[in-house]
């Protein structure tokens, strides 16, 4: 298993490798990951593909030491070609797994957030859960933080909106994470955005994010 070090940074969900000392490259059933580890989960866009056959796949490919978590999966309310009752119960299947398979939960979540909080209220899992690409405002944060979910920034950062910008001031250093997504950006580069808004050291940052992903990932 890989050392952490210090000094690196840590892109806990990409879909391609980069600078990162340790990176998470979620797939979906089927696919193969480009990196080291990988997180592993039906996204609620491909749900009508994966459903019927994509949970033995998942089963199989959780279980392996290198999958360090479940997801991304989640509610997504921008998609209505999928229903809120059938995203919902392929959210809890993975919610099963992650339990079952002790890994942390990868989430996705567009327009859901009270969704979500509803159902860790109801199902009270023991494996820590992670809003993958936050983009909210510090109502939301400040719900999603009381309830024990970790929050992940991605390249969002960048547009520095008042509402979100308010809530990144808001954000505690330790139950945070960061992330490229699907976008070709440097993980530092999300980092150094965050510091400088935050107004605290790039160091602090690291050590920080270092520590949490040794909590929840247990590295």
């Amino acid at each position: 298993m890989t050392t952490l070090s210090s000094n690196k940074f840590i892109d806990i969900h990409t879909h391609s490798t980069g600078e990162g000392d340790v990176e998470i490259i979620n797939i979906m059933p089927g696919d193969s990951s480009s990196g080291i580890f990988y997180s592993i989960g039906i996204h609620p866009s491909y749900i009508d593909k994966y459903q019927s056959h994509g949970f033995d796949i998942l089963k199989e490919e959780i279980n392996k030491k290198n999958c360090l978590a479940v997801g991304e999966s989640g509610i997504d309310l921008f998609r209505k070609e999928v229903s809120l009752s059938v995203q919902k119960d392929v959210f809890i299947r993975h919610i099963e797994l992650s339990e079952l398979y002790k890994k942390p939960l990868v989430i996705h979540a567009v327009r859901s957030y009270n969704h979500i909080i509803e159902l860790k209220k109801l199902i009270r899992p023991s494996m820590k859960w992670i809003i993958h690409g936050f983009y909210g405002g510090d109502q939301v944060l400040s719900s999603l933080l009381n309830h024990g979910i970790y929050i992940s920034f991605g390249p969002n950062i960048f547009h520095r909106s008042q509402k979100f910008t308010s809530s990144i001031k808001l954000m505690p250093l330790n139950q945070l994470f960061f992330e490229t997504d699907e976008y070709n950006i440097e993980i530092s580069d999300v980092y150094k955005e965050f510091a400088s808004i935050k107004r605290i050291e790039l160091n602090k940052l690291i050590v920080s994010v270092r520590n949490n992903f040794s909590e929840v990932f247990k590295f």
